[in-house]
Order: structure tokens, then C-alpha cells, then sequence
């Protein structure tokens, strides 16, 4: 018996006692002339019968016994097992799309290291987290920033031209993947 029966007799038996109560009489016996209570009542039967049809139609759920020809349900000893397989087989689905649109990243090579750590940036940082971070270097060490002073001028200049070095070697590896 399904909770869904259950319920219908509660609500039945409820309503038969209510009728005890104040009209002495069963609601079988006596109709209160109310067409909504009792169009209620019979919908509630409906539904109530509907629901032991549909029930019995997967199979009788009691422990212990068993069908042996369950070609009428589709191989599924029960409702409760189909919904189970159903979800098993929508985790599966779920699992082998993700799988699918995981990009695959190239694996950044030892030879890298330096030109990361030249443009501050952590090893194996994004090809657009690099060029962030290159524009951001060169802006700042360029030579024409420096053009006042002979010494920081030259400091500048070294340092743009390892940034723009390191830079293009990170570029090609991200495009190609070799390291040059």
C-alpha cells in the first residue's frame, strides 16, 4: 500500500466520521445534497483507484516475492528500480559531458621557468595573464621613459629587451608548443 492510499483512507475515514458526528449516519448512506463535497469526495476515489492501477501495473512491491517474466515493465523489477537506473544513467551523461569540455592545457616546460619569472607571473600562468603582465613590464622599463638619464637608460633597455624576449618565447609555446 502506497502512501498515497494511505492518505485517501485517512481523508475517507476522516470524512466518514465527521458525517457520525453530526448527522448520525455514514457518509455511504447519506448524501448532504452538497455537489462540491461531493464531487470532492468522488474525485478522490478517482484518483485513489488511478493510483492502485498505475501501482500494480510495475509489479507487486511485496518482500519476497518476484515475477519471473518481466517483460511487462520493460526488465524493471520495479518502479523505484527504474528511476534509480534512470538516474544512474543521467550521472553518467552528466559525467561524460564535463569530461568532454575540459580543454586539455599543454604541459608549460622546465625551459619556461625563467621567462614566467621575468614577467612576475606565477609558472604556467595563461597566455592572457602574460600579456597583461608584459605591456604592464614595458610600459614601465622602457628606454623612452628613462631618456633623462644615461645610466637608468641603459638598465631600462636590457631589462625591455629580457621582457620582450621572454615574452615571445612564452607567445610561441602557447601557439606552437615548442620552446625555441
Amino acid at each position: 500500500m502506497s502512501l498515497f492510499d494511505r492518505l485517501g483512507d485517512v481523508i475517507k475515514s476522516y470524512l466518514n466520521d465527521e458525517d457520525e458526528r453530526i448527522f448520525g449516519k455514514s457518509r455511504s448512506s447519506n448524501s448532504r445534497n452538497d455537489p462540491d463535497l461531493d464531487a470532492a469526495y468522488e474525485e478522490l476515489d478517482e484518483y485513489l483507484n488511478r493510483e492502485k492501477t498505475r501501482s500494480s501495473s510495475w509489479g507487486d512491491e511485496t518482500p519476497g516475492k518476484k515475477k519471473t517474466d518481466q517483460s511487462w515493465n520493460g526488465g524493471y523489477g520495479s518502479y523505484t528500480d527504474y528511476l534509480h537506473e534512470e538516474s544512474a544513467k543521467r550521472r553518467a551523461q552528466k559525467a561524460a559531458d564535463q569530461k568532454q569540455e575540459k580543454p586539455k592545457t599543454p604541459r608549460v616546460p622546465e625551459a619556461l621557468r625563467k621567462d614566467f619569472a621575468e614577467l612576475g607571473i606565477d609558472f604556467g600562468s595563461g597566455l592572457a595573464e602574460c600579456k597583461a603582465s608584459y605591456k604592464k613590464l614595458l610600459k614601465k622599463h622602457h628606454p623612452d621613459r628613462h631618456a633623462g638619464h644615461e645610466g637608468n637608460m641603459k638598465k631600462a633597455t636590457e631589462r625591455s629587451s629580457r621582457i620582450n624576449v621572454s615574452y615571445r618565447r612564452i607567445e610561441v609555446w602557447y601557439e606552437t608548443g615548442k620552446v625555441e
